[in-house]
């Protein structure tokens, strides 16, 4: 996290960086990209994952309380539905069902979508403890998820590479990224007043400002997806109105073609 720099030798050349240091909660994010990468491979059995520590709390800054605005995913919608299509599917789901990055990078709608309802949970995984939820399927995203089982795409264990791109393309800070999303849906369900054991049933757990930490027992034996009717209707109406922008956004812009070595621009 302090001053540092490096020199590496690569194809007959010798590349060097020299940085003034990082913040902690930078680091953090990579931990957690690691981490990420190595509990997919334990899923899989490839591997036993060891514990990866964290950044000491006293060096990280406090996650951001942030949400994105309408116009901020319109945005991003728009721009992922032109840049690729399987990116733009996987927020979709995000959007509709406020799941993690990962579950929507590893979402098969042939296996895990029927009958009205959305099984977040991979097909074949093992089931813990910190199973995902069963959700319901908003209409909107119907279509969506019929075209993606007819023609679906390449697996990625991450979309690290898209995030940073987008960014500097639609010019949004650094603090926005996936997870966001999730966070963005989660807070708008509470504002709109959707039941406690909607919400757990849905996300996984209230927010803090409901007096609850974290999710009970009592939460989700309350939760029935197929009876989340006010859950349903909020998600239903925010994935719309995200999905207008989206369009008024593109109408409004056009992506240039990058050239070698320049960074993409938008007109």
């Amino acid at each position: 996290m302090g001053p540092h720099e490096w020199s590496v030798p690569w194809g007959g050349k010798v590349f060097h960086n020299k940085s003034e240091g990082v913040s902690g909660q930078a680091v953090q994010r990579n931990i957690e990209d690691l981490r990420a990468a190595l509990n997919y491979a334990d899923g899989e059995r490839r591997i036993v994952a060891p514990k990866v520590p964290s950044v000491d709390k006293k060096h990280r800054q406090k996650k951001a309380k942030d949400v994105l605005t309408v116009a901020q995913l319109g945005a991003l919608f728009g721009y992922a539905k032109s840049d690729d299509e399987s990116v733009w599917r996987e927020l979709c789901l995000m959007l509709a069902t406020g799941c993690r990055p990962g579950v929507a990078l590893a979402f098969d709608p042939a296996t895990q979508w029927s009958d009205g309802l959305i099984d977040l949970h991979p097909d074949g995984r093992e089931l813990t403890d910190k199973r995902n939820a069963v959700v319901p399927a908003i209409e909107p995203l119907g279509p969506i998820l019929e075209a993606w089982k007819e023609a679906p795409h390449e697996i990625v264990k991450s979309r690290r590479t898209w995030w940073r791109t987008a960014r500097r393309v639609l010019g949004l800070p650094s603090t926005v990224e996936a997870y966001l999303i999730r966070h963005t849906v989660t807070t708008h369900m509470d504002e709109q007043g959707v039941p406690g054991a909607q919400m757990s049933g849905i996300v996984g757990h209230l927010p803090s400002s409901r007096g609850v930490s974290r999710t009970t027992s009592q939460h989700y034996l309350h939760y029935d997806p197929r009876k989340a009717a006010r859950a349903k209707a909020v998600l239903t109406k925010f994935f719309k109105s995200v999905m207008a922008e989206s369009e008024k956004w593109s109408a409004d812009h056009s992506l240039t073609i990058p050239e070698r070595d320049k960074p993409k621009s938008l007109a």
